[in-house]
């Protein structure tokens, strides 16, 4: 278990993201200029385009964080002490850290605020950076992530259904459902919808089956690794990833919209904010 700090996130300059995956190339021959220009210009249009589908799509799911009063993000402890802001996909998870905070100081103002996997995900990409805390034995300076938490009952939920065909599957810490024939239609077109949570497939499945469809085939991935295939992808193909990402619906946990929803009513919507603690 990982023990919680009462310390506040400090986050350093903004890092570079994804830097490993884009490579410039050179080109030879000064004729061959304005045709590889033009390719380049449609290509970086086609990829911004395609980036700000991801990130729409992004955006619809809810990631809650723990938080003091001015929505700055508690930290935990690591087993190799350096510490993590945790980013949760259920409500579970974020009600259990925020109980353990208020029992070890019910005056910190802790509290839950909801982001979303668009800024989750650009976060838990960074590399780690400088919390401003110090292991009080050694003296290093504590380094920081942004992390996901793994929510336990969706991992159980997943393994059950990856044991049915592999023998000794590596269950994914964040684990995401895909279907070989479930589609939604959204805005005239038909999307493929990829599932956060079993229990919303599940339904999806059975109300399927009573409408005469067979059951489809589901295929459970790594969500993080996913998307980060897919932000690759638009580096090196942004024609064929644009088309994938197109298809795609992410549907989030059918429990983190109803809470994101309860939230709101019970206080006017705040975005987490990134405040350095003190340096003294």
């Amino acid at each position: 278990l990982v023990t919680l700090g009462l310390a506040l996130a400090n986050i350093a300059a903004p890092e570079r993201l994804l830097g490993s995956i884009v490579s410039g190339r050179g080109f030879e021959g000064a004729g061959a200029v304005p045709a590889i220009a033009a390719v380049r210009t449609e290509s970086t249009g086609r990829h911004k385009k395609a980036r700000l589908a991801l990130k729409a799509k992004l955006s619809k799911v809810p990631v809650f964080l723990v938080t003091n009063e001015g929505g700055s993000p508690f930290l935990s402890q690591r087993g190799d002490g350096d510490q993590a802001a945790l980013m949760f996909l259920f409500p579970g998870e974020a009600n259990k850290m925020l109980e353990g905070i208020l029992k070890q100081s019910a005056s910190s103002g802790a509290r839950i605020l909801t982001s979303n996997l668009d800024r989750a995900f650009q976060l838990a990409m960074k590399e780690p950076s400088l919390s401003g805390l110090r292991d009080q034995v050694s003296g290093r300076e504590l380094k920081m992530v942004w992390q996901f938490t793994p929510h336990a009952a969706e991992q159980f939920a997943a393994a059950q259904l990856m044991i049915k065909t592999m023998k000794a599957p590596t269950v994914p810490k964040i684990p995401a459902y895909i279907t070989d024939s479930l589609v939604y239609t959204r805005r005239g077109k038909q999307v493929r919808p990829i599932f956060l949570a079993k229990k919303d497939l599940q339904a999806a499945i059975d109300a399927a089956v009573q409408d005469g469809a067979p059951p489809p085939k589901v295929q459970v991935v790594d969500l993080l690794e996913y998307l980060v295939g897919l932000v690759e992808g638009l580096t090196e193909d942004p024609r064929a990833f644009e088309a994938e990402i197109n298809e795609i619906e992410l549907v989030p946990p059918s429990e983190s919209v109803d809470f994101k929803t309860e939230l709101k009513r019970e206080s006017s919507p705040q975005v987490a904010r990134i405040i350095p603690p003190s340096m003294r």
